[in-house]
Formats: structure tokens, C-alpha cells, sequence
């Protein structure tokens, strides 16, 4: 499964999902300004003109705080769904056969400098170094720490670094989910 597939697939599972946490929320909404209504239209029974506004003011502050914690609620939702979508992805990422990962970074890796030095990870250290050498990329080859990048790698030039290690996609990825989720949510 390619990354853009992989990617796809995470962003639709999380619009899914998104429109799921909405619709639950936007229901705990209609049952908490249902419950306030009831609230506070027994508390308009019993007052007497001179306490109305102080009933409206009631009511204001009331659904604020209702809509503010189904806000907050429905965030909370997505946040840990973002992040059990994407521990998901990390974990099928490292799973790769050595046949998929190999096709994997021959992709990512056809459009890079021809010389630099490359940062591998531990754990695919032996399949990168031969689509390094496959794709004719050369320079020096230092392996980062176990547990850094989870696989592929990051290429540093004199100009610029490109990171194409799969710790480094997926939290590029994330932030930009979560942008995306926190303003849907708030707009």
C-alpha cells in the first residue's frame, strides 16, 4: 500500500469519523439546551416581571457554557481519534514487508539530491542502503538512533534537509490534521 493510499485512507477514516464526533455533539447539544429550556422556562413559571432579565441572563450563560462543553467534548473526541488513527498508521508503516518498504522509499526517494548525507533508521537500515544504492544516490550514510525516525530516512545537503522518515511524515501529517479538524470545529 502506498503512502498517498495510506495517507487517503487516514484522511478518510478521520473525515468519517469527524462527521461521527459532529453529530454526537450537535445531539448532546440539543439534549443540554433541551434540558436548560426546561430549566429555565420553570424558573419564568415562578418569577415575576421584575426578575425576566435576570432569567434571560440565566439562559444566556447557561447554553454558552452547554455549547462551550460540547465544544470541548467533541475536540476531545477528535483529538483521540486523530491520534488512534494515526498510532495506527505508524504501526502498519513499520510492519512494511521489506518488499513494500523497498518500493515505498524507491518513491520517495527518486527526485532527491544525488549526493548527500543520509540519515537512516536503525530498524531498515540494510533496505535503505540498497535503494540508496539502487537509485544511484551516494554520500555518506549515518544511522540515527534506535526508535528516531521508524523507518526511511532524512537527507541533508549544504542547502537544504528533506525529511522523508516516517516519524517525520506522519508528525508533518498530524499538525496539518489537526489544523484542519480544530477549524472545522471552530468555524
Amino acid at each position: 500500500m502506498a503512502l498517498t493510499d495510506i495517507i487517503n485512507k487516514i484522511a478518510e477514516d478521520a473525515k468519517s469519523e469527524a462527521k461521527t464526533i459532529a453529530s454526537e455533539a450537535d445531539e448532546q447539544i440539543r439534549e443540554i439546551e433541551a434540558d436548560s429550556k426546561r430549566t429555565l422556562e420553570a424558573f419564568e413559571l415562578e418569577a415575576a416581571t421584575t426578575r425576566e432579565r435576570a432569567s434571560q441572563k440565566a439562559r444566556e450563560q447557561v447554553l454558552a457554557g452547554a455549547r462551550h462543553q460540547a465544544s470541548f467534548t467533541q475536540a476531545a473526541f477528535r483529538n483521540k481519534h486523530i491520534e488512534a488513527v494515526f498510532d495506527a498508521v505508524s504501526k502498519k508503516l513499520t510492519s512494511l514487508s521489506p518488499t513494500d518498504y523497498t518500493s515505498l522509499m524507491k518513491k520517495l526517494l527518486k527526485d532527491v539530491p544525488k549526493k548527500a548525507t543520509f540519515i537512516v533508521a536503525p530498524e531498515r537500515e540494510n533496505e535503505t542502503k540498497k535503494v540508496l544504492k539502487e537509485l544511484g544516490l551516494s554520500g555518506s550514510v549515518q544511522v540515527a538512533k534506535k526508535g528516531e525516525l521508524l523507518g526511511g530516512c532524512i537527507i541533508a545537503t549544504d542547502e537544504s534537509e528533506f525529511d522523508f522518515s516516517f516519524s517525520g511524515m506522519l508528525r508533518s501529517l498530524e499538525k496539518k490534521e489537526r489544523a484542519r479538524a480544530a477549524q472545522e470545529l471552530f468555524n
